[in-house]
């Protein structure tokens, strides 16, 4: 295996553009970190939303709501703060309800008091929180009214939204956000060539059963692409480097098999972060033997969500 070249500074970027200057991707090649509890750095945010439900009938009837899916103690958590108001010339009770769905596929949930014209209540500021031992892919927010206080409540109007959003989001396990990445290499005549076009894929996977039957998920990435030689760069070899950055505050790198001037010009590319660790940001770079002397290409960054501390 070769070395990995060094790089000079590491610059803030965003998903879905290219790097102005190449990063420092593999600090140490293929092992993965010291084992840390997956959870030692949270929270983490992953998403946020901006919630409106009205009525259609009597839009004065409504829930307005900010949500935010934070990955916390393990878990991948939201809450949300809203405001319910209800018409003065409304009849009967106003509520709202939210209903988490799980990436076991179980579903909560947490409907508010009611505000009812025989009280005289108007407005209120109900809060709605997940399950804290399990990980939201989804969430519906519903807005319900009934004839008295005491009556069924009916459902009329509502919105569903996903963890990491539509739709880089499937709203499921199997996919909760989706990152595209182009990452080039200085060639002849000062043009950029393409050396590795792919994306990032995160996912939750299950990682442990206990004995009650409870399962645990981790948060994963897989990242999948083609990496391509250009014989309009010097050298004989070059490889992915994809660099992961878990929930806890430890990385760790992967590299990818070679393509080899000549003899093997492309190849289809899968490497995976942890099973065993939350991830929440992926950083990737080419690395070849240009000249004999080493040479790294610009980078693309991808991240879970929002993936910003609080």
């Amino acid at each position: 295996m070769n070395a990995q070249p060094t790089t000079s500074t590491r610059r803030r970027i965003t998903r879905r553009i290219t790097l102005v200057a190449a990063t420092a991707i593999c600090s140490s090649a293929l092992t993965f970190g010291a084992s840390t509890p997956a959870h030692a750095a949270d929270p983490v945010l992953i998403d946020t939303d901006h919630v409106v439900v009205r009525d259609r009938e009597n839009t004065a009837n409504s829930i307005t709501a900010d949500a935010y899916a934070h990955l916390r103690d393990g878990t991948i958590q939201v809450g949300l703060s809203s405001t319910l108001v209800r018409s003065t010339s409304s009849p009967g009770c106003l509520a709202a309800r939210v209903i988490f769905t799980y990436a076991d596929g179980a579903t909560s949930r947490v409907t508010s008091p009611r505000l009812c014209k025989v009280f005289g209540t108007y407005l209120s500021r109900p809060s709605f929180s997940s399950d804290r031992s399990r990980h939201v892919v989804r969430y519906a927010v519903q807005l319900l009214t009934s004839t008295d206080p005491t009556a069924d409540l009916f459902v009329i109007a509502g919105s569903t939204h996903f963890v990491g959003d539509a739709p880089d989001s499937l709203g499921t396990a199997t996919r909760l956000d989706h990152d595209t990445h182009l990452v080039t290499m200085p060639g002849s005549y000062g043009r950029q060539d393409t050396m590795f076009q792919g994306s990032t894929d995160y996912f939750l996977q299950k990682h442990e059963v206990t004995s009650a039957g409870f399962t645990w998920f981790n948060a994963r990435a897989r990242v999948t692409g083609t990496l391509t030689w250009s014989d309009l760069i010097t050298g004989t070899e070059a490889y992915l480097s994809v660099h992961w950055t878990y929930a806890d505050g430890s990385t760790s790198s992967t590299i990818s098999a070679k393509v080899v001037r000549g003899s093997l010009p492309s190849r289809t590319i899968t490497l995976t972060s942890s099973s065993s660790k939350h991830v929440v940001a992926v950083t990737m770079a080419v690395y070849s033997n240009q000249a004999g002397l080493g040479s790294v290409s610009n980078g693309s960054r991808g991240r879970f969500g929002d993936l910003t501390t609080s």
